[in-house]
Parts: structure tokens; C-alpha cells; sequence
């Protein structure tokens, strides 16, 4: 049974947040098939994250526990896609999205004894309303951040950003069946992992692409698990031609 778990906002911030334009809204708020999509490949979620109140979409999130041999809880969004982001007319496979993160450990450590959640939880339902705000889309490679004023995303890393890939740890099917949802309708609904990132490799992105810097997160193991301290990839040598890649052989040039 999934436990239906209101978000509560501090009620001092209630008339200011509703004069802002977040109300609380009673239609459903997502698509079945995207509800479908995270249980066939992410798991079955233990429990559901409730918004009292919301402003363009009413965003939930999927809290599906540790599992045998998965010592880490998998949040997914499920609300961002009801409304279609702002994309080039030949991006229309990119028009609806959801976001994943991983949290070592289960959710009760992920909540202070204040119930104040894990920044990298408001971050993921912040993100989620961001195109919808400005208008704007999110397209595989992506970064966010980092923000003025903000020189990391939380107060126990040095990482400064977010890229947006493909869930990889997360899935519970082969990655690229978990990406893409298809949608009854014709449509696709892209689930992007939010993957922090350290100040030298969004250089590493700016400067030769975010192709080299998923391939350089690849190659190191760092994926959508959360690890504060995890090694930076951005003076990571390339790899030369290598004939063993390649062949199967133990020539390298």
C-alpha cells in the first residue's frame, strides 16, 4: 500500500505563497501512464509526496525504498509533465519531463527530526517547476546552476551544479527503457536524472561539451546516487584509441 504523505508548508508562508499564485489544486495531478512508467521502471513507490499548495503543476514525488542489493532511496517527480515546456518545434520528443535522484540510505534519514527534508529533495521539486517559470525547456546535457550567491548546492559538498542524464543507477529495467515513457497520446515523457556536478567540470561541459563530461561521469561510476565527496572527473586524461575497447584485444596506441 503507498502511503499518500502531505507536504506541509510553515503556515506563516501560506497567505504569502498563495499571493504569489500557488493554490492548492483538486484536479488529478498526472498522467496514469507516467504513475505506470515509474512503477514498471523505477519501483513501486512506499510513498508519495503531496504539495498542499502548487504553482503551475502540482508536483509529486515518488519515495521508493531500498530494495535487495539497492542501498539507496530513488525519488521520482511525477506532476512536471503535465504541462508541455516551451521547445523548438523539432524537439517535440523533449516537450515533458520528470526528474530522479538517488539518497544513499533509507527516507527516514533523509528528514531531521524537524521533518525538514534533504535540500537535494526540494531541489529536485524546485527544478521541476523551473521551465515552467521561465518558459524555457530542459534537453539531455543541460546544467543548472550554479546560482549567484550560491556557491554549492548544500553545506556538506563542494558541488556547485546539476547536468541532466539518464537515470542509470535508478532503473530497475535496462536505462534507456526507463528514459522514455510513451504516452498513449503520441507523446514522450523523458525522465532525466539530476546528476550534481563540481565548478571545474561544468567548465569541462562549457568548454567541450556535455558529451565528454557525461562519458568522463560514466567512465568514473559517478551517476544520479548522491556522493558529496565524490572525486572530480574534470583532470581526468581522455582515453587513448584503445584496440582492446574496440576488439577485445591488449594492444593500446
Amino acid at each position: 500500500m503507498t502511503e499518500h504523505i502531505d507536504l506541509d508548508e510553515d503556515e506563516d508562508w501560506v497567505a504569502a505563497l498563495m499571493s504569489d499564485g500557488w493554490s492548492g489544486m483538486g484536479h488529478a495531478p498526472h498522467n496514469w501512464e507516467v504513475d505506470a512508467h515509474i512503477r514498471c521502471c523505477f519501483g513501486q513507490a512506499d510513498a508519495v509526496l503531496h504539495e498542499r499548495l502548487s504553482k503551475f503543476v502540482q508536483l509529486d514525488v515518488h519515495v521508493i525504498r531500498p530494495t535487495a542489493g539497492r542501498d539507496f532511496t530513488t525519488y521520482v517527480t511525477s506532476g512536471m509533465s503535465d504541462l508541455a515546456m516551451n521547445v523548438p518545434d523539432s524537439f517535440a520528443d523533449w516537450r515533458r519531463a520528470e526528474l530522479v535522484i538517488a539518497l544513499p540510505g533509507s527516507p527516514e534519514t533523509h528528514f531531521d527530526q524537524a521533518g525538514r527534508r534533504h535540500y537535494l529533495i526540494d531541489h529536485l521539486r524546485n527544478y521541476a517547476r523551473r521551465p515552467h517559470a521561465l518558459g524555457s525547456c530542459f534537453i539531455l546535457g543541460d546544467t543548472i546552476g550554479p546560482f549567484e550567491g550560491e556557491e554549492t548546492i548544500g553545506p556538506d559538498t563542494r558541488l556547485s551544479a546539476y547536468i541532466l542524464a539518464r537515470p542509470v543507477v535508478t532503473p530497475i529495467v535496462e536505462p534507456m527503457d526507463a528514459f522514455r515513457a510513451s504516452l498513449s497520446t503520441g507523446e514522450s515523457v523523458n525522465f532525466f536524472a539530476l546528476e550534481p556536478i563540481y565548478a571545474d567540470e561544468l567548465d569541462l561541459k562549457l568548454n567541450q561539451g556535455s558529451d565528454v563530461l557525461i562519458a568522463r561521469l560514466e567512465a568514473a561510476n559517478a551517476f544520479e546516487l548522491y556522493d558529496p565527496d565524490r572525486p572530480s572527473v574534470a583532470t581526468q586524461k581522455a582515453r587513448g584509441f584503445s584496440l582492446k575497447r574496440l576488439l577485445g584485444g591488449q594492444v593500446k596506441f
